[in-house]
């Protein structure tokens, strides 16, 4: 026992030092709570945590508590990002925008809080009954002396957060098990008639170096129905082509970039996966924002799947959504963007669950940018000892994220087969 602790403080500490945002390094917290940083007494502006906010069950946060919720997706060493309390992804840092210093000289700045378009949805029609559909996102956290703080805090709230949820409707609530590198999301939605849950990892496995270094995250959504009719359930996953992005300017605070154009949302169907891959083809292929997002659905009998191939926003998206707009597949790549911009996609899948009966179904997310730079990873003064570039280890393995979700997709039941085992060996001790 003493040794699988050794891994799993040896591992998680190096992807500590090297890849995680500031809000997470330096902690000194226990390992497994590492992702939920208490608030320091000494700052009034995060609250005091009511009793009726403290969860029972271990490991589990909900209420004020999701304030200071940040937990990381992504292989050692492959970049990750950031499952927040309010059940959004943000805090992107795939594209070789290791370093994330205090401000110092030299220091590069902090990686970008949010990114637009980025956000889960589900909707359910029961048979003979109305529609209802929501954004998976809560306000709970948002408040206007969090969203005063600066965007390194942990409990900080960006503007296009709480704008999104003041344009779309969001969920009442929800609550985090984080027994890493698992997240599990129970999402409150009242009157709802299916019950809908959300497991969030990135595959962790002793001794398997490749296996716990993919560039991906994985979400398995678990659907129940308890009720006595059969319901429709759809769940979108949407995604921002930010192929070309410095990794570092606010992409929430304009319309256009100079670092887009030339973006391109391009659906693929194979016989596991239907999905979206994001590229820009005015990206220099040698250049540090050069790559490759996708986002994929495990195809499985009884579940259909469609894409939204491009939208302008991500109200496009939502009323794309709630217009049943989806196309199945086959579906042609969009045009390629305008100088300046770029667009969203999103993939939905579509499952009617009968009363009593239960559903999962599973999106893929994956990127692949393989020019990791010397001075972007360890700053100018090492020029004389390692080359200008120095690539990412996930290279050797994999030509684009398309890839990457083929071998996860190929490899989900032992990749998570084994992660679960892991997980449950380790908070079960």
């Amino acid at each position: 026992m003493s040794l699988l602790y050794f891994f799993f403080f040896f591992f998680f500490k190096q992807k500590t030092a090297y890849e995680m945002l500031r809000s997470l390094v330096g902690s000194e917290m226990c390992i497994r709570d590492r992702w939920c940083q208490a608030p320091p007494p000494a700052e009034p502006q995060f609250g005091e945590y009511p009793l009726e906010d403290v969860a029972a069950a271990p490991f589990t946060y909900a209420g004020a508590q999701l304030n200071a919720c940040n937990f990381p997706i992504g292989g050692f060493g492959a970049g990750n990002v950031i499952l927040r309390g309010d059940g959004t992804l943000q805090g992107w840092t795939v594209v070789n925008q290791v370093r994330a210093d205090d401000g110092g000289p030299g220091d590069a700045p902090l990686p970008m809080d949010d990114m637009p378009a980025n956000f889960f949805a589900v909707r359910a029609t029961p048979e003979g009954g109305a529609k209802q559909e929501f954004v998976l996102a809560t306000p709970q956290s948002y408040s206007s002396a969090n969203a005063a703080l600066p965007e390194e805090r942990e409990a900080h709230v960006s503007g296009h957060a709480i704008q999104r949820l003041q344009e779309l409707p969001g969920i009442k609530g929800l609550t985090v098990t984080g027994t890493y590198p698992i997240a599990t999301m129970s999402y409150d939605i009242p009157g709802f008639p299916v019950i809908v849950s959300l497991e969030a990892s990135s595959p962790l496995i002793p001794h398997d170096p490749k296996n716990s270094a993919l560039p991906c995250a994985i979400f398995n959504f678990a659907i129940h129905n308890p009720g006595t009719a059969a319901v429709t359930v759809d769940l979108l996953e949407s995604q921002m082509n930010f192929v070309g992005w410095d990794g570092q300017t606010d992409c929430t605070s304009a319309t256009t970039f100079p670092f887009w154009g030339g973006n391109v949302n391009t659906p693929f169907q194979t016989a596991a996966l239907s999905g979206i891959e994001f590229s820009n083809g005015k990206v220099a292929t040698d250049a540090e924002a050069f790559g490759t997002l996708a986002v994929a659905a495990i195809n499985q009998p009884g579940v259909k799947v469609s894409v939204i191939a491009s939208a302008a926003s991500e109200q496009a998206i939502w009323d794309a959504f709630t217009a049943s707009a989806a196309t199945p597949f086959p579906t042609p790549p969009c045009p390629a963007s305008p100088t300046g911009s770029s667009s969203a996609g999103a993939v939905q899948q579509s499952v009617t669950v009968p009363a009593g009966g239960s559903a999962t179904v599973s999106f893929l997310l994956a990127w692949h940018f393989p020019n990791r730079g010397r001075n972007s990873s360890v700053g100018g003064n090492y020029d004389q000892i390692l080359p200008a570039r120095l690539g990412n280890m996930y290279n050797n393995w994999f030509e684009d994220a398309t890839q990457v979700t083929a071998y996860v997709a190929a490899n989900m039941q032992n990749l998570m087969g084994l992660t679960r085992s892991y997980t449950a060996t380790v908070f079960g001790s």
